[in-house]
């Protein structure tokens, strides 16, 4: 069972609502890296957004969106390692009408979440995971947004979404 949450730097994108995400963490005794994966649960991604308040949350969790990689834990490396687990992203953005296309936001975030490591593929063979570990962190989310309609009702698309860690 996992202990105290490691606090963590690095990155994690999104390209697009079509665009696997990308991961590079790191933290005390602890560097985890993946190779993209299909897609997560981009909350901006579940469609157009019209004008107000929205979260710009994410989900990414199990295979198919935490994907493989390397993993550096605790002095143990792990070469090719298939991640589970959930990292849940928190914050919010405001959109308006008059925003020009394509836009940049900056918002600030918080993520906590735990992350599983396992040397086969859980979800073919099963197996035992060689590192358990909770994770937190914060920083800035940077949000490319496009208009897909303009005028009074307008509508913005998730162009590409990248969370900055900070310590």
């Amino acid at each position: 069972m996992p202990g105290s949450a490691r606090f963590i730097n690095g990155y994690l994108m999104v390209d697009g609502t079509a665009g696997p995400p990308n991961f590079h963490l790191f933290g005390k005794d602890l560097l985890l890296v993946n190779h993209g994966a299909d897609v997560g649960n981009v909350h901006l991604q579940s469609g157009p957004h019209a004008a107000g308040n929205h979260s710009i949350g994410a989900t990414f969790a199990g295979e198919l969106t935490l994907g493989a990689g390397y993993a550096q834990v605790d002095g143990a490396r792990y070469q090719k390692i298939w991640y589970t687990g959930v990292l849940e992203f928190t914050g919010t953005a405001t959109l308006a009408d008059s925003m020009p296309s394509p836009v940049t936001l900056v918002r600030k975030f918080k993520m906590a979440g735990s992350l599983q490591g396992y040397l086969v593929n859980p979800f073919v063979d099963a197996s035992t995971a060689v590192f358990d570990t909770n994770v937190s962190g914060e920083g800035v989310a940077i949000i490319e947004l496009t208009s897909i309609l303009d005028g009074p009702n307008r509508l913005f698309d998730l162009a590409k979404l990248t969370y900055h860690f900070f310590p």
